[in-house]
């Protein structure tokens, strides 16, 4: 049985609706200018995941909403706990709560994502289901490239960069299950089972009915599925293996000036090796410069720094955490907070360089730093002797969350 919303209407009945810091505005305009072409009687809602700024102009008709505005209680404790992708992706289900007081039909869609057709396979799946997801793949992957399938295991079966959702009963249960789980478990932590907003979905087809998986080769085409997907032309529309539309494609971990790359994700295919996805990638780089992304790009996120400019870096955060840590209800972001005076005492101040980003695509194994790892490892292999080593690993696996190491911080 649908909610009635009907004194909230505007007149329409769906929108789609997506979510970035300023610094990520011009993929947001983007996205949104493919929506409203393909649904000209349908609204489009932009949230930022930022510091309130009123400074911030965007066009007439551009619908905006501010993070602080969604009325999350104690919201500073979770933009200080989470860093920017992950507060970005865990406040997903409250925007959309919110939304729905508005529309009957709601589609979240990642920034980084065009539309190049109607959205209708969606839309008229929710005239009869409460939920929309699309799997990362639907056919295996046989070789031993980047993503394979234990990657997917690891960081959930469904991408999150799109849902759809209706004001039934059954979506507004499934959206406030899952804004209680990203607010207070969205971490970024894979090893420890938790990947922000997106692993938690992989248990929504179990507990909750009305759930729908669009397996149309058109829907979310992207780096993660380029095995089975080849893009062509048909009476001048794009098409996924001849024979499907392609509905929207994900420009994930898209680099701007790397113009053969595909993303910075995935080590399977270039645009040398996929020159039929050459047109879309160039149009759409052009398309974020015409949007502005040069000048939104050199924005910096305003929740990365306390009131007086020094950076919290990532452990701290997760140290805020830690219940034995003395925090009060005051600002944390403020000079003179627990939390500051913490971070002072311990040398906790991020440096704004940061440090180089590894992750399984791009590891230099050759790294000295890696190397005298490795060096120390092996000693510890040698003095402890093999079952030893082993409950050395397990416990490194547990203590790599900072969130575990109580003892060390407290």
């Amino acid at each position: 049985m649908d909610l009635d919303r009907s004194k909230n209407c505007d007149g329409r009945n769906y929108s789609g609706c997506t979510i970035v810091s300023k610094n990520y505005f011009a993929y947001a305009l983007t996205l949104r200018n493919s929506f409203l072409k393909n649904h000209p009687d349908g609204a489009f809602h932009i949230l930022i995941v930022d510091t309130k700024d009123e400074t911030f102009k965007v066009d007439d008709g551009v619908a905006i909403t501010w993070v602080e505005d969604l009325n999350i209680p104690n919201f500073t404790s979770y933009a200080i706990r989470y860093d920017i992708l992950e507060l970005n992706t865990n406040v997903k289900p409250t925007f959309l709560l919110m939304l729905l007081e508005k529309y009957k039909k709601v589609t979240y869609i990642d920034p980084d994502i065009k539309i190049f057709c109607p959205l209708d396979i969606i839309f008229d799946r929710l005239n009869d289901h409460s939920i929309v997801l699309t799997p990362h793949i639907v056919s295996p992957i046989i070789d031993s490239m980047k993503p394979g399938e234990v990657d997917f295991l690891i960081n959930g079966q469904f991408n999150l960069g799109f849902i759809g959702v209706n004001d039934s009963e059954q979506a507004i249960e499934m959206l406030r299950w899952w804004q209680a789980r990203c607010l207070e478990q969205g971490y970024n932590e894979p090893a420890q089972g938790l990947f922000v907003d997106q692993k938690w979905i992989n248990l929504v087809p179990c507990i909750f009915s009305g759930v729908y998986i669009e397996k149309s080769l058109g829907c979310n085409m992207a780096y993660w599925n380029l095995h089975e997907r080849l893009l062509g032309q048909k009476d001048n529309e794009w098409v996924v293996n001849a024979t499907e539309p392609l509905y929207f494609f994900h420009f994930s971990g898209l680099l701007l000036n790397e113009e053969n790359d595909i993303s910075k994700y995935q080590n399977r295919f270039d645009l040398v090796q996929r020159p039929d996805l050459k047109i879309i990638f160039a149009a759409y780089r052009q398309e974020l410069r015409d949007n502005g992304h040069l000048k939104f790009q050199k924005i910096k996120y305003g929740f990365a720094t306390f009131s007086d400019g020094k950076y919290i870096s990532s452990v701290s955060r997760r140290l805020y955490r830690i219940s034995e840590f003395p925090i009060t209800r005051d600002n944390p972001f403020l000079v003179g907070s627990e939390f500051y005076k913490f971070c002072k005492s311990n040398n906790l101040f991020a440096n704004p360089s940061g440090a180089k980003s590894y992750n399984s695509y791009n590891t230099n194994h050759n790294d000295i730093r890696l190397k005298i790892i490795r060096y120390g490892m092996k000693i510890a292999f040698l003095l402890l002797g093999v079952e030893k080593y082993q409950l050395l690993l397990k416990y490194m696996i547990y203590i790599a969350s900072i969130r575990n190491q109580r003892d060390i911080f407290k």
